[in-house]
Parts: C-alpha cells; structure tokens; sequence
C-alpha cells in the first residue's frame, strides 16, 4: 500500500470543525471555469452560497460551470444577481473584498469576522469602483514574486483559507 490517501479518508478522521463558511460573491466573473472553481471552493470551506453579482447578469453556459464544480454546486446554493443583492447582503454581514485597493490591508494580518460575506473581482479589471465602495473593508494578498496578479479563483482559495485558518485556531 502507498502513501497516498483518498481525501474523503484522510478528512473523516480528523475533527475540524468551524462556523458556517462565509457567503462568497464573484462580481463581474467572466469564465464559468472560474465560477465552477470558485463554488468548488465555497463548498470546500462550508459555504452555503455563492452569488455572481453583475451590472448586467449575463447569459452563462451552467454545463459548463456544474463540470467544473465536480458536484459541488449539488451542495451549494448558487445564484447569478445584480448588485442589489450585495446591499442588501451588507445590512445581514459584513463585506470583505479580497481586492487591490489604496485603503486594502494585508490578509494575513487582518482578522476577519466569523460571519461575512467574501468578494473577489473579474478577471479583466477586478473589483467595479462602485462595488469596493459598499465593502466594509478590503483586504491584499501578499505576493513576493515578480507577477503581482492571481487568478480570481486563486484570490478566494487564499482568502477562504486564511477565514478558516483564523476561524479553526480560535
């Protein structure tokens, strides 16, 4: 037998438990591979909803975000909506977009509520000015390397995590 294990395995035998993951939002996400990435994810850190907030919610190809979620999206209540949804969100939660903004603070140095609602922008030109405004705050993630850009479903992996790390070890 090899080293490897089935993850279902590995994690049936540890006890992790934490709050209900927070709401993620994608505003203005354009690639339903990102968006199926993406509710993959919030299933991953027990999120219970994700939203896909747009200006204008486009026709989008649901074949193709359910292939790419692997089955998450049975587990998940997911939605495309406009930007009222995320006001009316932000009277229920606090809104954090993972988003580089003048006033952003480090992630890894900011604690982050239990209850929130996480936002990440569009790959083509991030987070709209008008959504970043209704955010309570906005977080950065710290990038060394040379290219100071992540992919949007790569920002929310980091920003889950980093939730559920600060939720896990309390």
């Amino acid at each position: 037998m090899g080293l490897y294990i089935k993850s279902n395995d590995l994690f049936s035998n540890q006890d992790i438990s934490t709050p209900e993951g927070p709401v993620v939002i994608g505003v203005e996400v354009e690639n339903e591979m990102n968006m199926g990435a993406m509710i993959r994810l919030a299933c991953n850190f027990g999120s219970k909803r994700v939203y896909f907030s747009y200006k204008e919610i486009p026709c989008l190809n649901i074949a193709k975000i359910n292939r790419t979620a692997h089955s998450s999206q049975r587990s998940i209540d997911w939605t495309a909506c406009n930007y009222n949804k995320l006001v009316e969100l932000k009277k229920e939660m606090p809104l954090i977009a993972v988003e580089t903004a003048k006033h952003a603070t480090d992630l890894t140095k900011t604690a982050l509520p239990e209850r929130c609602a996480i936002l990440v922008g569009g790959e083509s030109w991030g987070m709209p000015e008008e959504v970043l405004e209704l955010c309570d705050m906005a977080v950065y993630i710290p990038m060394p390397g040379s290219n100071k850009s992540m992919n949007v479903s790569h920002a929310l992996g980091t920003g889950l995590y980093e939730w559920f790390r600060q939720q896990h070890l309390k």
